[in-house]
């Protein structure tokens, strides 16, 4: 587990921590010794403490969306090898739309964008590339429909046009585990259940981002599990996107080097219909991160079950 290290981080003590949450110093050492585990609800508090996930706590390769310990928190050594803080916000401005969209990202992340454009922006062979938002978003982007690609460091001011109008619901992000928390409250009727491994304080959190967000569950649901597709004409096309093929659409840009496929299939989450989109038409598309990661997640799950099988034969 992350506990310590992540503790360590922030400058707390074992006491600091075991404040907030409202346990003893002794419990928290004896979770970072390794000689008792936090049950699900301490594990969901201390994802919100650090801003993180509960996977991250966990300590779960291949789990995390970058290769180090995400943080939806600054840290002012936030480019620490292991730890990836909040750097600030990637502004994509399409060719036919007013205003620029704008995302939370991290340290990792804007380096990621910065090796993938390359000053190659204006160029012919301009690559895809994909991101990682500090708010629950996974994109493919696009670069050669954008009017422009900004980087904005979060001391910096925002520009001085004033487009700074569409950031979601994050300018600095929040913790991966609020919007699983959002998405079980969202889909959950009975209220026994919602409060099974939850605690009081990580539900107030919860109720309090519902509320500040002026949300029901079926907008909640939205936020969490929605697709936005835009195309080069600035048209866009919201909906839930089967699961499976939100991972293969962020996996084919990754693995083929910023190759685009010739068409992605998005299709709907529920079977209600198939549908294709030419990658030629296409100049973002914005998917919900923690349905991407639960594929993964599921995935691995599988390789190990058949790795295992494989040993006990």
């Amino acid at each position: 587990m992350k506990i310590k290290e992540l503790r360590e981080k922030m400058n707390w003590s074992q006491g600091d921590l075991a404040k907030l949450l409202s346990k003893t110093q002794q419990t928290v050492s004896r979770w970072e010794s390794g000689a008792t585990e936090p049950g699900i609800d301490a594990l969901r508090d201390m994802a919100m403490i650090f801003g993180c996930s509960v996977d991250d706590i966990l300590g779960l390769q291949g789990v995390s969306p970058s290769n180090k310990l995400t943080v939806s928190i600054p840290h002012a050594d936030a480019l620490a090898e292991e730890f990836d803080g909040c750097w600030g916000n990637l502004g994509l401005k399409m060719r036919d739309r007013k205003h620029t969209k704008w995302y939370p990202i991290s340290a990792s992340q804007r380096e990621k964008i910065r090796d993938a454009l390359n000053g190659e922006v204006l160029q012919t062979q301009a690559k895809w590339f994909t991101v990682t938002t500090l708010n629950n978003r996974a994109l493919i982007v696009n670069p050669k429909a954008m009017r422009r690609i900004w980087l904005l460091a979060e001391e910096n001011d925002e520009p001085e046009n004033g487009d700074f109008v569409d950031v979601g619901d994050a300018i600095t992000g929040w913790p991966l585990e609020l919007y699983r928390g959002l998405r079980e409250w969202a889909s959950c009727d009975d209220e026994k259940a919602w409060h099974t491994g939850t605690s009081e304080k990580y539900r107030s959190a919860i109720a309090a981002f519902v509320s500040e967000k002026d949300l029901d569950r079926e907008s909640a649901l939205d936020l969490v599990h929605s697709t936005r597709i835009f195309d080069i004409d600035g048209n866009e096309t919201t909906y839930w996107v089967e699961e499976q093929n939100a991972y293969d659409a962020i996996d084919a840009i990754d693995e083929d080097a910023g190759e685009p496929p010739a068409a992605f299939e998005l299709s709907h989450q529920f079977g209600e219909f198939e549908s294709f989109f030419p990658f030629t038409n296409i100049a973002l598309i914005d998917f919900p991160l923690l349905d991407i990661i639960d594929v993964h997640k599921s995935m691995l799950k599988e390789y190990e079950n058949d790795a295992q099988k494989q040993e006990n034969r």
